[in-house]
C-alpha cells in the first residue's frame, strides 16, 4: 500500500511540474514585459547611444521604403529630430546647440549610421510606415516597443536553450531567463532604438539553433535553421559576424556520430588554416603599426642595414591616393617626460634609387614635423630637432614614403636604427648602439637609452594582407576599422594594456548598469557588492557547468563547450574593441557590443553561483536569493534614473 500511494503521488508531482514552469515562465515573462515597459518609459527621448541616428536610419527605410545609400540622411527630419533633443534636454551640459536653421550642412543628431547592416532598422520601420503623421516622439516610442518585442523573444530564447541542457523542474530553467529580465544594462538597450538591440535577438535566436543541432544531431532542417540564423547575424550588425564560423563548428560538431567525422574535421581544420593564411601574413616590423597596402613586409633583411641584420623598407605608392607608412606610438609615460621639451629625432637613410626622403616625422597631435633629404643607395644618418607640444597628449613616431616630384617609378626606401631622445644632440655625427636592436649607446660621448622600440626591425610581427584592409574599407560601418591596426595594437602590450584595464572596468560597470550615454552610474556600492558576486559565481562556475553537463550525454558537454566558445568569441572582440584608441580618439567599449552573448553569459554566472549544491532545496534557495539580489538591483537602478532625470 506505501508503495502505491508513493507512486501514485510521485505521479501527480510529475503531472503538475509542467503545469508549475509554465506559471513560473509566465511570471517570468510578465516580469520581462512590465520591467522593459518602465525602462521604455523612465528614460527620456534620445538618451541612449546613438538613438537619434539609428531612429532616422528606420524613419528613411519606413518613409523611402527602399535602402538609402550612405551617408544618407533627410533635412527636414533631422530638424524635427534636434528640436526634440533640445525640448528634451539632451544638450543641457554639452555646451553647443544644433544649427536648426543649417541649410548646406546636415543638423547634428549623431554620427551618421545609414552605412549599417540594415535588418535591425528594417524591423523597426514596419510599424513606422503606418504612423509617418504622428510626432517625432510618439514615433521614437513606437520604435521603442519594437525593440521591446526583441527583448521578450530573447527571454523566451534563453528559455528554451536552458531545456535543452537541464531537466524539467531545474531552477535554471527560469532563473536565466529570469535574471536577464531584470539585468538592468540589459533592460535598458533592449528598450533603446539600437541596431545592437537586433544584435542580441539574432545571436540568441543562432545559439538555440545551433545548440539544438549539437545536441540533437545532424538533419538537414537543422542544418538550414543555424545557417539561416547566422545569416541573419550576417545581415544585423557586425559584432555578430562571427555567427558564420560558428556555425560551421556546430555542424562539424553535428556530426560526430557520422562515419564522416574524421572527413569533416580535418576539412574544417584545413578550411582554418587557408583562410588564417589568406587573411594574415608574418615579417612586418614588429610594434610600428602599418598604413600601406604593399605586398611585401615592412621588415627587409639587409647585409648593408647599419644596425643589425634588418630595416625598415616602404615602397613609394604611384597612381594612387594610398600612402605608405609605419608608425609607433610612444609610451604614456614616455610622452608625459617629453612635454614642452626639446627632442632630437633621426634615422639611418637610403634607398633603392636616388630620390628624396621624410626624415622621421614626429607628430604630437598639435603639429607634425616633417623634414625631407636627399639620399642614395647608401646608408646615411640623419637627424632634426623638435619641440613637444606642452599639452601634448601623445607622440607618435612615423616613418614614411611618398614620390618625390617627378619620379615615375616605385622606390622602395628604408629606413634603420631611427632614434628618439630628449635634449639636443649633436647633429652632424651619428650614435653609436650598443646592441643590434638599438636599444642603447653612445652619442658625442654621452651615453642614451632610446625611446623608439624596435628601432632596427629586428624583431618581427604579423599583418593583415592589403586585400583584407581594402575589402573592410569598402563597406560603411566597416570603414573606420582598420584590422591591420588591431593587430598591430593586440602585439603592442606595452601600449595596449593600458587600454585593457580600462576596458575591463567599464565592460563589468556597463554589463550591470550604466545608464544614458553612459553619463548615468549606479551608486559606488553597488558595484563594489558586485564584484564579489561575480567573482563568486566566476569561481563556481566551471563546477556548476559541470553539473550540468553529466546530467547528459557527451553531446551536453559539446554543446556547453560551443556555448563557451561563442561567448569567449564575443566578449573577446569587445575587449580589443578599443585598441584603436592607441591610435586614435581614446574609446573605451561598453557592455552592449557583448550581450549578443547574454544567454551563455546569464547561463554560466547562474550556474557558478548555484555550483555545489545538489540537494534540490538548497539548489532552489539559492536561485531564489539570487533572483531577489537581481530585483534589488533592478529597483535601485530605476529608482537612479529617475532621480537623475528629474533633477535635470
Amino acid at each position: 500500500m506505501f508503495n502505491t500511494s508513493a507512486s501514485s503521488e510521485s505521479s501527480v508531482t510529475s503531472l503538475n511540474e509542467p503545469r508549475k514552469e509554465h506559471w513560473i515562465l509566465t511570471v517570468v515573462m510578465v516580469l520581462g514585459l512590465v520591467n522593459g515597459l518602465i525602462f521604455v518609459f523612465i528614460m527620456p527621448p534620445w538618451q541612449h547611444y546613438e538613438e537619434p541616428s539609428h531612429f532616422e536610419y528606420a524613419w528613411l527605410l519606413a518613409s523611402r521604403q527602399s535602402l538609402p545609400e550612405y551617408p544618407a540622411y533627410d533635412q527636414a527630419k533631422r530638424r524635427e529630430i534636434a528640436t526634440s533633443m533640445i525640448e528634451h534636454g539632451f544638450f543641457k551640459g554639452l555646451g553647443f546647440l544644433p544649427d536648426l536653421d543649417s541649410q548646406e550642412q546636415p543638423i547634428w543628431i549623431g554620427i551618421n549610421v545609414t552605412g549599417a547592416l540594415p535588418l535591425y532598422h528594417i524591423l523597426v520601420a514596419l510599424p513606422l510606415r503606418f504612423i509617418l503623421n504622428a510626432d517625432v516622439d510618439t514615433q521614437l516610442y513606437v520604435a521603442r516597443l519594437v525593440s521591446l518585442a526583441l527583448y521578450l523573444s530573447t527571454l523566451w530564447l534563453a528559455y528554451k536553450v536552458l531545456c535543452e541542457f537541464v531537466p524539467l523542474g531545474h531552477p535554471l530553467r527560469w532563473i536565466v531567463p529570469g535574471t536577464m529580465a531584470l539585468l538592468p544594462g540589459f533592460a535598458d538597450l533592449m528598450t533603446a532604438v539600437n541596431n545592437d538591440v537586433g544584435a542580441a535577438f539574432v545571436f540568441s535566436l543562432f545559439l538555440l539553433a545551433s545548440v539544438r543541432l549539437i545536441l540533437r544531431g545532424f538533419s538537414l532542417g537543422r542544418v538550414i535553421g543555424a545557417l539561416v540564423a547566422a545569416g541573419l547575424c550576417l545581415l544585423t550588425k557586425n559584432t555578430v559576424l562571427v555567427a558564420f564560423p560558428l556555425a560551421l563548428l556546430a555542424v562539424v560538431l553535428a556530426l560526430r556520430r557520422s562515419r564522416w567525422w574524421f572527413a569533416t574535421w580535418a576539412l574544417f581544420f584545413i578550411a582554418s588554416i587557408i583562410a588564417t593564411v589568406s587573411v594574415f601574413s608574418w615579417g612586418d616590423a614588429s610594434l610600428w603599426y602599418r598604413d600601406s597596402m604593399q605586398e611585401k613586409p615592412t621588415r627587409v633583411g639587409m647585409s648593408e642595414a647599419p644596425v643589425g641584420n634588418y630595416a625598415i623598407g616602404l615602397k613609394t605608392p604611384l597612381g594612387s591616393a594610398e600612402t605608405s607608412r609605419v608608425s609607433q606610438p610612444l609610451l604614456a609615460e614616455q610622452v608625459q617626460e617629453l612635454k614642452g621639451k626639446t627632442v632630437t629625432i633621426g634615422a639611418w637613410i637610403w634607398a633603392s634609387a636616388p630620390t628624396q626622403a621624410d626624415l622621421p616625422i614626429l607628430s604630437d597631435g598639435h603639429q607634425t614635423i616633417v623634414e625631407q633629404v636627399n639620399v642614395d643607395v647608401r646608408p646615411s644618418f640623419h637627424a632634426s630637432q623638435a619641440m613637444i607640444a606642452e599639452d601634448a597628449n601623445r607622440v607618435w613616431v612615423i616613418l614614411q614614403a611618398v614620390p618625390a616630384q617627378g619620379q615615375n617609378e616605385a622606390v622602395t626606401i628604408f629606413y634603420d636604427g631611427i632614434i628618439l631622445l630628449e635634449g639636443e644632440w649633436p647633429l652632424e655625427t651619428s650614435p653609436v648602439f650598443d646592441n643590434p636592436r638599438a636599444e642603447q649607446g653612445n652619442w658625442g660621448n654621452r651615453q642614451f637609452r632610446n625611446k623608439v622600440r624596435n628601432a632596427s626591425a629586428e624583431w618581427a610581427g604579423p599583418f593583415v594582407r592589403p586585400w583584407v584592409e581594402m575589402l573592410s574599407k569598402r563597406f560603411p560601418w566597416a570603414a573606420h576599422l582598420s584590422p591591420t591596426g588591431f593587430v598591430n595594437a593586440l602585439f603592442d602590450l606595452q601600449n595596449s594594456s593600458r587600454i585593457y584595464r580600462a576596458t575591463a572596468s567599464r565592460l563589468f560597470q556597463t554589463f550591470w548598469g550604466y545608464f544614458g550615454w553612459g553619463h548615468i552610474s549606479l551608486p559606488s556600492l553597488c558595484y563594489q557588492v558586485l564584484k564579489w558576486t561575480t567573482a563568486l559565481s566566476l569561481l563556481g562556475a566551471p563546477l556548476g557547468l559541470w553539473n550540468i553537463g553529466r546530467m547528459k550525454s557527451k553531446s551536453a558537454k559539446l554543446a556547453i563547450a560551443w556555448l563557451g566558445l561563442a561567448m569567449l568569441t564575443i566578449w573577446s572582440s569587445v575587449f580589443i574593441r578599443g585598441l584603436p584608441s592607441l591610435f586614435g580618439q581614446i574609446y573605451i567599449p561598453t557592455a552592449r557590443y557583448g550581450y549578443p552573448a547574454i544567454i551563455p553569459t546569464m547561463m554560466f554566472l547562474s550556474a557558478g553561483w548555484c555550483a555545489g549544491l545538489p540537494r534540490q532545496r538548497w539548489l532552489k534557495l539559492s536561485a531564489y536569493l539570487y533572483f531577489v539580489g537581481f530585483l534589488i538591483l533592478d529597483l535601485i537602478s530605476i529608482i537612479t534614473i529617475v532621480s537623475f532625470y528629474k533633477g535635470v
